[in-house]
């Protein structure tokens, strides 16, 4: 292909990339119930690590090479966590949330977005960290949020994590009240 031709061509392509990009900013897209309202849970929390150690048998560090042989092994890791959402006395989710990471060593992130219709509601939110037999940490303190909200048409009440009270915390719209 010529010089030109490459010229010409690459024309072609952006602007049938720019018209492709043109007609796809105009297809219509399913937009959120404008009735409803929503409960969110957004935050990220570092989460305690924890080691669980055991000491090696005499066959398992005879298999080792001499630079190996370490009598005590830990492994490191940031336990699950249990997070349960209950509204007005029934229970909305009830999950288990893994540390990020190959490893599950990284920060724990907690992201639901949960539809109500607009009214009022008792929240109770609760983090609690999995208890680790044999682990050398003790495990954090649970984290909790107990709330009674108003939630109108189109409000949004979000649950999330304040680093300098080490609490959950609510912001948004809807809170009327702390239990």
């Amino acid at each position: 292909m010529t010089r030109g031709g490459r010229i010409v061509l690459g024309i072609l392509v952006t602007l049938g990339g720019a018209a492709a990009l043109a007609a796809g900013s105009h297809v219509p897209t399913a937009v959120e119930d404008p009735s409803g309202a929503r409960l969110r849970l957004a935050w990220k929390i570092r989460g305690d690590r924890v080691e669980t150690c055991r000491v090696r048998t005499a066959d398992e560090l005879a298999a080792l090479p001499a630079h190996m042989r370490q009598a005590r092994v830990c492994e490191g890791r940031v336990p699950p966590y249990h997070l349960t959402v209950i509204v007005n006395g029934a229970p909305l989710v009830r999950e288990t949330v893994f540390a990020a990471g190959a490893r599950s060593d990284r920060g724990v992130f907690v992201l639901r977005d949960l539809a109500l219709t607009p009214g009022r509601y008792d929240v109770d939110v609760s983090l609690v960290q999995e208890t680790v037999p044999d682990s050398v940490a003790a495990p954090s303190h649970p984290l909790r949020l107990t709330r009674t909200l108003q939630l109108d048409a189109g409000q949004i009440a979000l649950v999330t994590y304040d680093a300098d009270s080490a609490s959950l915390v609510l912001r948004g719209t809807g809170g009327t009240s702390s239990r």
